[in-house]
């Protein structure tokens, strides 16, 4: 009985402050539909409602401070959902007097707290259901769950104080929206009261300009006018002098008279101009609309603020080193994903790295510079890159991660530092590969084995074409191609060019062995004048340059075996220059030769060796963006030299990436990739 009384009391003081705790202020009854106020006071929506509004705000009851109206609709503030779950739990005096404090199993007071279960039990409970768990009486119970109230209620306390702070500024914070809302209304009205000004100081500029010409132009018709009216009246004076005079009953009179008026007439007839009496000037006056003008007008400025929502970015262009600049520009389009295409993304907002690809460490991505693009939601993204290769475009737009996007970096040793293949092109069917080219979908593939090869550009859905022609293999010993302006391939064959389909069908077999005319020894480079349509041909045992017309007839050729300047020993590759100059691999001389496009010598550059600059063995040759690329055997290399033979660099032996053994064929797609097959290691890299 004592215990009953123990656990009746505390509850009967719980009950009695709930009861307080539910009664509204104002009405002094218990809440009905309670609603709080900014201020955290709350009171029954009825009772707000028969509150006094004074400019459009209500004093708080309780602590008597205003509560805005702005943006509530009836005063609907929210409800106090605190207070509502306190009624739903319906602790009034009267039902705590009727709680049953005994064992609902057997019967018996309830003089026992479990610690495990945090459950009131009775001594049978104790002994049954709880045995082993930690059960004291309900005094000594008390003291301990006191405690642990009042630390939850401490760290409810502290909590409820840092909610209280966010409360406070997530209030600042829609102050400063709201004097934001003000500022760049005001702003905009103030923009377009300068721009109606500046319309109206145009009309009224364009109306007096207009009064100005119309001036002009009126003067010298109204003084004409005026003359040819003069004129006219003089005339008609006349005409009735005239006829006075022929009325006249005085002959004496009438010729007298008629002398007269006939010399009158003659002076007037003879000083009338009929050339000058039309209007010379034109009334084309006519107003030429500014197209800009009306642009303004229609689209007064744009609006940039941030949103908590994800955006939707798209790569517009991609433009990298132009007008030799080391930089990267992407213009990109980012739009709110659930927002009003008007509200445009701040700068400010937008933070932007680039990840190089294979990075190890997040420190190695690069942070690209933005700025607003020429367009509305349009943005340029700038950054400097230290390899080529797929990046990822990483965009955080107000702290929300965009979804990344692919940028392509093309080879470019020029402002590239770090030199790596991007990828790795192997096929079980590409074994010695000696030579390669590039078409717009296509990496065409010359193999030691006589082999015509076509993969896609990821080297995958291989194509093998190996031509016979009556039980003979008519792809005898090929070495190299390039694609003609009407979409097929002129190959390199053992003593013949081969004009190929780019289904594998022989189209042309043009020239024969010897060294006259049309006549080949081993035929290893090729190349088309993309201007000319000429064909070039390093003709390799004849140590001289071919060259056919556009119809593959015979036009010229220039070297012979020697040492001197403008002579071979073995010309291996072929390119030309945007200026039509051509140059050769000299391969067994170790040098590079540069011809004019009629075929004088005009420099030599590159000496036998393996220190940067030299050469052992050069072979294929490309020339892209006034740089010269060249394969060379022994030195395992790329050597890369402008135009005028100076050295820039090289790659490929000493490389942790992309080590070379015996790289032949060398060439570039539409896209500025590079592309070296691997003679040995059976693949191509592509940088």
């Amino acid at each position: 009985m004592a215990s009953n009384e123990l656990l009746r009391s505390p509850s009967t003081s719980i009950a009695s402050t709930l009861t307080e705790m539910l009664e509204c202020s104002v009405c002094l009854d218990k809440y009905k539909d309670p609603r709080i106020l900014p201020c955290h006071h709350a009171f029954c929506k009825t009772c707000i409602d028969g509150l006094t509004v004074q400019e459009n705000s209500l004093k708080c009851p309780s602590c008597r401070e205003m509560a805005s109206l702005d943006g509530i609709t009836n005063r609907s503030f929210p409800p106090a959902f605190t207070i509502n779950n306190l009624l739903d739990l319906r602790l009034d005096g009267q039902e705590q007097e009727d709680l049953d404090l005994s064992c609902p199993m057997h019967k018996k007071p309830l003089d026992f707290f479990c610690e495990k279960c945090l459950d009131l039990i009775c001594t049978d409970c104790v002994q049954r259901s709880h045995q082993g768990h930690v059960c004291k009486s309900v005094p000594e119970a008390v003291p301990k769950q006191k405690s642990v109230l009042q630390s939850h209620s401490e760290q409810v306390k502290e909590e409820e104080g840092f909610i209280q702070s966010k409360v406070e500024a997530l209030k600042e914070r829609e102050r400063i929206v709201l004097e934001q809302q003000a500022t760049v209304k005001a702003e905009i009205h103030t923009k377009a009261i300068e721009l109606i000004r500046m319309i109206q100081s145009s009309e009224e500029d364009l109306i007096a300009k207009v009064d100005e010409i119309v001036q002009r132009k009126l003067d010298p018709l109204e003084e004409r006018r005026q003359f040819l009216e003069g004129t006219q009246s003089e005339m008609r004076n006349l005409q009735e002098q005239v006829s006075k005079c022929l009325n006249s009953s005085s002959q004496q009179g009438v010729l007298n008279m008629a002398k007269k008026l006939i010399s009158k007439m003659e002076e007037v007839k003879s000083s009338v101009d009929k050339t000058k009496m039309n209007p010379t000037e034109v009334a084309d006056l006519t107003f030429v609309e500014d197209p800009k003008c009306m642009e303004a007008a229609r689209h007064l400025g744009d609006l940039s603020a941030t949103f908590n929502d994800q955006c939707n970015v798209q790569v517009i262009s991609v433009s990298c080193f132009d007008k030799e600049s080391p930089q990267v520009s992407v213009t990109v389009s980012i739009k709110y994903a659930t927002r009003p295409a008007y509200a445009i993304a701040p700068c400010s907002s937008i933070v932007c790295f680039i990840q190089p690809p294979n990075i190890v460490r997040v420190t190695e991505s690069i942070k690209g510079e933005v700025s607003l693009g020429d367009i509305p939601n349009h943005y340029v993204i700038r950054f400097r890159p230290n390899r080529n290769g797929v990046h990822k475009l990483c965009l955080k737009i107000n702290e929300i991660l965009a979804k990344e996007k692919p940028i392509v970096v093309p080879f470019n040793p020029v402002f590239i530092k770090r030199i790596a293949p991007t990828a790795y092109i192997k096929n079980d069917r590409m074994s010695k590969p000696i030579g390669l080219t590039v078409s717009k979908d296509k990496i065409i593939v010359l193999t030691d084995y006589n082999e015509l090869i076509m993969l896609d550009k990821n080297g995958n859905n291989p194509k093998v074409y190996k031509q016979t022609t009556n039980g003979h293999h008519r792809f005898s010993f090929t070495r190299d191609a390039a694609v003609t302006p009407d979409g097929c391939l002129l190959m390199t064959d053992k003593y013949s060019i081969l004009k190929v389909s780019m289904d594998g069908k022989l189209l042309k077999a043009i020239g024969c062995r010897g060294n006259g005319r049309e006549q080949f020894d081993n035929p290893f480079g090729i190349t088309i004048d993309e201007k000319t349509g000429k064909v070039y041909v390093a003709d390799l045992n004849n140590h001289r340059i071919q060259v056919l017309n556009r119809d593959y007839s015979y036009s010229h050729h220039f070297g012979s075996r020697g040492q001197a300047m403008g002579q071979f020993n073995q010309p291996n590759g072929i390119a030309l220059d945007s200026q039509g100059n051509v140059f050769v691999t000299d391969t067994f001389n170790h040098r590079i030769q540069k011809f004019s496009p009629d075929g004088k010598c005009i420099l030599c550059f590159g000496s036998e060796g393996s220190n940067p600059g030299q050469f052992h063995l050069p072979e294929r040759i490309v020339i892209r963006n006034g740089y010269v690329y060249i394969t060379e055997h022994k030195n395992s290399r790329v050597s890369v030299f402008t135009t005028e033979g100076k050295f820039f660099k090289c790659f490929g032996k000493e490389s942790s990436e992309g080590k070379m053994n015996w790289p032949r064929g060398i060439s570039f797609d539409e896209d500025g990739s590079l592309y070296v097959c691997d003679f040995y290691l059976h693949q191509i890299y592509k940088y």
